[in-house]
């Protein structure tokens, strides 16, 4: 993780940055359920959430199953080299690098948004574009929740990490 985003427009333009771990990206285990960013934006709903984060996504599974061993470690480069369709959150174009084979981490951005179809209206590719199922809403008491059921796919013979369906609750 890099840097969190908000903003309360659903085409996730005028994106309010609300912490940011500067050049070295703070790595998480989502299994362990951590604090991902913490702040306080200014009272408000918002629509979009964004995150600056490394593409390279790394697991390790507690058991066995298809082709995915225990204890194995398996990493995916998610914007891979040769794409170039992907946006930061001023809509600059950020060039991917490396592969699953051989990954580079690129800092990418994931847009969460009420409105999938704005975003992609305002330019920002489908494929860091996820639905987010409710709003920040500040101030409040939210917890961000990333549901990863059925994240972990074993096609074509190799562990592969999928989108999960992050929500505030």
């Amino acid at each position: 993780m890099f840097t969190l985003f908000v903003g309360t427009n659903p085409d996730c333009s005028a994106m309010l940055e609300v912490q940011s771990f500067g050049a070295t990206a703070s790595p998480k285990d989502l299994m362990q359920n951590p604090v991902l960013f913490a702040g306080s934006p200014p009272n408000g709903s918002y629509q979009c959430v964004a995150m600056r984060i490394s593409d390279t996504i790394r697991m390790k599974p507690a058991t066995s199953f298809g082709p995915c061993v225990a204890g194995t470690e398996y990493a995916a480069d998610i914007y891979r080299d040769g794409e170039s369709d992907w946006k930061d959150v001023d809509g600059s174009a950020i060039v991917g690098h490396g592969s699953d084979t051989v990954p580079v981490s690129d800092r990418v951005v994931i847009f969460m948004t009420r409105s999938p179809a704005a975003a992609l209206g305002r330019g920002i590719s489908p494929h860091q574009t996820i639905a987010l199922g409710s709003n920040l809403v500040v101030p409040g008491q939210s917890t961000f929740y990333w549901d990863a059921t059925g994240s972990i796919t074993t096609g074509g013979g190799s562990c592969n990490i999928q989108p999960g369906r992050p929500s505030f609750q």
